[in-house]
């Protein structure tokens, strides 16, 4: 009966909300998965400088291994969120451990008919038309709240020309990391080094097929969920628009629904590629860092004349992973940044 398949509908609708909930968690955790893992590689160089019994040293060699020493953990290299949280397995249990207290906070706080949303952030393409992340906070000045959306949805028609710019440095600036990256396997000096690096591009290989999949999944889930959703609503597309042509005759029909299939899993795999691209600068990363320890571990392999040497090319070394983590960082935050406004204004 008509019945039987609305509640089939709805048991369907409620299986692809946990679905999707689930896959945004499993990005979530890879975010911070990587996070951690540059954090504990950036600082175990610390601990692996101190047992190379750097106090034996010559004072000249003992100052580049202190240096080495203070900067990793002085700051490790971490993975932010905007500059306001840093990625780690810490801030992935973070809301389980205060659930408890949200629960407890929830009851001190105004009623749902006084929380005044922010904005509303539409995720294109991969979830229902009417899902949204909603921001809230307590309504006690509406007005001020009211005036600062207004005024940052007039700020934000003026993006459109700068974002071109802009994206074209950031592609810049991402091909060249993508060439440090190919100068790094060129360069790689002992075999240990490149098996090390190897085990690293697998795990990427892994990450970025995984990733990619199931955000290919969640697009088709979500073009069978709109087709089946038909029924029951008003809707004859998958996505709701204006065309400058006709529709409804055939085949301008067909070809827009498959024309809007087509969109869903081009942003599926665009939406999945991004997250995977900045999991493999990171991984790189701990990757040579890896390779700098073994370096600090062997260093008395080497003659004291050679030790100098060979010192401050970890130093540079170390430099220049630094670097090379700081511009994903600024362009990682760049990419994220602007999928933001974009789903923001939308």
């Amino acid at each position: 009966s008509l019945g039987e398949e609305a509640e089939q509908f709805m048991v369907f609708k409620i299986a692809f909300l946990c679905f999707y909930v689930t896959c945004a968690m499993m990005q979530l955790y890879l975010y911070c998965y990587v996070g951690e893992r540059l954090t504990f590689e950036s600082t175990e160089v610390a601990d692996t400088a101190y047992h190379c019994e750097w106090y034996n040293f010559s004072p000249e060699n003992a100052r580049l291994l202190i240096i080495i020493m203070c900067r990793a953990r002085s700051s490790p290299l971490m993975i932010t969120a905007g500059k306001f949280c840093w990625f780690t397995i810490l801030l992935f249990e973070l809301p389980y451990r205060f659930e408890s207290l949200h629960t407890e906070v929830r009851g001190h706080l105004a009623g749902r008919e006084e929380m005044e949303p922010i904005f509303e952030l539409p995720r294109p393409g991969t979830v229902p038309h009417d899902a949204m992340l909603r921001v809230c906070s307590t309504n006690h000045q509406p007005t001020a709240h009211r005036a600062r959306h207004e005024s940052a949805r007039k700020i934000l028609l003026f993006l459109p020309e700068q974002n071109y710019i802009r994206h074209f440095f950031l592609l810049q600036a991402l091909k060249f990391l993508l060439k440090c990256i190919a100068e790094d396997w060129a360069t790689t000096e002992t075999k240990t080094k490149r098996e090390t690096m190897v085990k690293i591009a697998r795990l990427t290989r892994i990450i970025t097929i995984g990733c990619i999949m199931m955000c290919e999944l969640i697009a088709f889930s979500f073009v069978s969920l709109r087709l089946v959703s038909m029924k029951y609503t008003d809707a004859t597309m998958v996505y709701h628009g204006y065309f400058p042509y006709n529709i409804t005759y055939s085949p301008n029909y067909e070809l827009t629904m498959i024309g809007q299939a087509l969109g869903a899993i081009y942003g599926g795999t665009t939406y999945g590629a991004v997250d995977t691209f900045i999991a493999l600068l990171v991984l790189h990363a701990c990757g040579q860092l890896s390779n700098l320890k073994d370096d600090l571990r062997n260093i008395h392999s080497y003659d004291k004349k050679d030790q100098q040497a060979r010192l401050k090319k970890i130093v540079e070394k170390h430099n220049y992973i630094a670097w090379f983590v700081l511009n994903k960082s600024v362009n990682s935050n760049s990419v994220g940044s602007e999928n933001f406004l974009n789903g923001f204004e939308r």
